[in-house]
């Protein structure tokens, strides 16, 4: 996975949303900052939209509760995400909405933050996830051309993103889009059980999955989408300082 060093004017990218850090290194004398990385950046949504709670009893109150309720929540995806990723390294923030419908509507909204980081070495991409006390766990390590296609949105996010997989020449090509500014490639499969997944088809993101959803004749199951993409971006340093914690701060 290459990403171009070359920027033609800055265009640093903020720290994610929802999230503040801390660290604490006492009297280290050896502390140098991480400088500001080349890379990108990108912002999106994953998993289905809140819209489909219209349907359903979406927590326990009048009618008019129900509906400020379902008005408050985001329609685009039930978990947000910021990624940054340098030419060897990724970090994944993630925001998501769960909502309890037995609970009063007053109540009945709860967020959960996950952070996840990535390294990669010698065409792997190592993923792990990264606990409330800054520890880490491994998920996997999987090439740089293998991915979770259009399951992306659910499974190994981090490292679909951070993947450049080699397209499918079974799948059916789709008609070309421009997602989050960028011309991408679609692919997909019909018929009752669909999916479709597009990458950037050029740039240094290319091969990277800016859409993928999957489904069958009744709803959506999985799905992902980039909403803003920034390919020549500076990366803040300390975003990639590991003895850095990150909580959610709503």
């Amino acid at each position: 996975m290459i990403f171009a060093l070359t920027v033609a004017a800055p265009n640093t990218v903020p720290l994610p949303p929802h999230f503040t850090s801390e660290v604490s290194r006492g009297e280290n004398s050896f502390y140098r900052p991480v400088p500001d990385q080349r890379g990108i950046y990108a912002h999106g949504f994953a998993g289905q939209s809140w819209l489909v709670l219209r349907a359903d009893v979406p927590c326990q109150g009048s009618k008019a509760d129900q509906e400020a309720f379902v008005a408050s929540l985001p329609h685009e995806g039930r978990s947000e995400f910021w990624f940054y990723a340098s030419r060897s390294q990724g970090v994944l923030f993630t925001r998501t909405l769960a909502v309890d419908s037995s609970k009063s509507c007053a109540s009945a909204r709860t967020i959960e933050y996950e952070v996840e980081r990535a390294y990669v070495a010698d065409g792997f991409i190592h993923s792990m996830s990264v606990d409330g006390n800054n520890s880490m766990e491994p998920i996997i390590t999987w090439p740089v051309d293998h991915s979770a296609e259009e399951y992306s949105g659910s499974f190994m996010r981090l490292h679909s993103l951070m993947a450049r997989p080699t397209p499918n020449e079974r799948e059916r090509v789709q008609q070309p889009r421009i997602i989050a500014g960028v011309r991408a490639d679609c692919r997909g499969r019909g018929g009752l059980v669909w999916s479709s997944v597009c990458t950037a088809s050029s740039g240094p993101a290319k091969g990277m999955i800016l859409s993928a959803a999957a489904g069958d004749d009744e709803q959506i199951m999985f799905s992902t989408e980039v909403k803003e993409l920034r390919t020549r971006a500076v990366l803040p340093g300390q975003i990639f300082e590991i003895d850095r914690a990150w909580q959610g701060k709503d």
